[in-house]
Parts: C-alpha cells; structure tokens; sequence
C-alpha cells in the first residue's frame, strides 16, 4: 500500500505479528495509521498486534503521538496491555491470533501434504542456538524419528533428514499438520502446532518469549518453554501435551475478540 495514496474505506485495520516491533523489525507510523490523520469519519482499529521487544522508554512519547492516531486498540499479548494503556489514554483489549479466529477444517483444507511418509520431527526455528540443537538431539534420541527441518539459516545444525530451504504457506501447515512432533522457537508454528493438536517443543531465543507464556497459558497448556534442564530430564512420556483443557481454556478468548472486532467495526465511532 502507498501510504501516500492509500485505499478509501470506513475503517482500516492492523495487525497482527510484530506490526508493532519497533526495535528489530519495523520503524514506520504508517502501522498507527498517520496517514489518516486528514480524514473524516474513519475508524483506525488495532487487532491483535504484536509488539515482540519491549518497547524501551526513551521512545515512549513518541509511542504517545503514534497512539493517538488509534481509535480502537487491542493487542495479541497480555504483557503489552499495560504499557499501551499508559501510552493511548485508552482501554486496551487482550486478543487472539488472526489464525485463531477460523477453524481447523480450514486450515486442514487449506494445508499441502508433501507426501512425506515416515514419521518425522518437524523442525522451525528464526535463528539456532545450542538449546535448539539440544532440544532436536533429544526429541530424535526419544523417538528415532526422521527430522524434516526448514532451515531459514546458513547451515544445518541438525544434520537432517529432509533440509528443506524454501516452502509455500500452504505446505509449511502441511509440514506442521502431518508431523509426529514439532520442535520450534516461532509463534506461528506454535500457533499452527495448537490448532492441529501437536505434541510441540519451544526452546526459547533469549528474548521476546511473552508471546509464547501467552499463548499457553491462553490453552491452559503444560509448559512448552524447554530449558537445557528440562531437555536433559525429558523422557517419552513427558513429551505429550496435555491439550485436556485448550478447548474450554479458549472458547472466551475467541469469543471475547470476535466481539472486539464486531464492535469495533459496526460499533459507533469514538
């Protein structure tokens, strides 16, 4: 979009992940919708954005400025309601995933088989530690399974089964969908792991893990935050995720964001 000629609507709406990272990912107010600061009758609505880092003090009055342009706030970790609260002057939802708001069946429909027929670990990660490496050694130490790693980085650590370099959408929720157990330190093969009911594994980066405490506590989940202590501890029977409780543990949250969305759209403007 052209933040200079950008699209006329009723309400413009973002998110959701790491729109608001203003440390390592993104320095742009155009994801506060300054853009609009001429038009009229227009809602600027924030669903389920992630900030990730926290955003450091010495830039929260500029943060005050950018807020200001929002209408409507929400925002995908809990942690984070707080601060933006302090910074806008105005109520702040706690939210959802975009990707929780649809079904399994539709992203069951939506996912790719890549025909991949042993059982295998699935293996995700946005840069790889010593932790990762340990966590993936131990989980094919338990299981013998065949690992299938997207590896994102220059070499693979895991010496794997299947290396893949570069996938579709729709084939990375096939990998996630068909896998026996997924070993990961991102939120949204966290968050496909959930939907699909997986037996999954995070070894965290060192920073930015609220999304990740959030998103289990918000199942009601076992912890999945692998420290070398648990790693080294891990049996086969502690590598089950207990997901007993995720469907009652979720059912209002996902309530509670489709009603800030419907609101937030149909209701009448600040």
């Amino acid at each position: 979009m052209n933040p200079k000629a950008p699209p006329t609507a009723n309400a413009y709406i973002c998110g959701s992940d790491q729109v608001w990272n203003f440390v390592k990912c993104f320095d742009d107010p155009t994801y506060f919708f300054d853009f609009t600061k001429s038009m009229k009758n227009v809602k600027r609505i924030g669903y389920a954005p992630s900030i990730a880092d926290p955003w450091p003090k010495s830039r929260w009055e500029e943060f005050k400025g950018y807020l200001s342009h929002m209408d409507i706030i929400s925002v995908r970790e809990k942690s984070d309601v707080p601060v933006v609260e302090k910074l806008s002057g105005k109520p702040v939802t706690h939210v959802v995933d975009p990707v929780f708001l649809k079904t399994r069946e539709y992203w069951d429909n939506l996912s790719q088989d890549m025909n991949i027929k042993e059982h295998y670990i699935f293996c995700y990660f946005l840069g790889t530690n010593d932790l990762a490496v340990n966590l993936v050694n131990k989980v094919k130490q338990l299981t013998g399974f065949k690992i299938v790693h997207l590896n994102l980085n220059a070499r693979d650590r895991f010496n794997s089964d299947y290396n893949l370099r570069a996938v579709s959408p729709q084939q990375f929720i096939g990998l996630i969908k068909n896998a026996s157990y997924v070993c990961t330190n991102s939120f949204h093969c966290s968050a496909f792991s959930i939907i699909f009911r997986k037996n999954y594994f995070v070894a965290p980066k060192g920073f930015a893990n609220a999304r990740m405490e959030s998103l289990q506590e918000m199942f009601g989940l076992n912890n999945r935050m692998f420290t070398q202590e648990l790693i080294d501890g891990m049996t086969i029977e502690q590598m089950t995720v207990d997901y007993s409780k995720a469907d009652e543990k979720f059912a209002p949250f996902k309530e509670k964001s489709l009603q800030y969305l419907n609101n937030a759209l149909y209701g009448e403007p600040n």
